[in-house]
């Protein structure tokens, strides 16, 4: 059974620090909250993975 916060409708996230949104994958496992911060800290690696690429290689893709 979800708890109400989780069917209260989406959560917007993405203010959250990356330290506060790995708290919250590891306190609150199985949640579609902790769902949705792991995807956010994914989105956020690969950003900075792509930064950290020279333009060169990004434009070989």
């Amino acid at each position: 059974m979800r708890k109400a916060a989780e069917t209260s409708g989406p959560v917007n996230i993405s203010w959250l620090t990356d330290e506060a949104l790995d708290r919250i994958v590891t306190t609150e496992p199985h949640t579609l909250r902790a769902e949705a911060a792991h995807h956010e800290l994914e989105m956020r690696a690969r950003e900075r993975r792509a930064a950290a690429e020279p333009a060169s290689h990004i434009l070989a893709r």
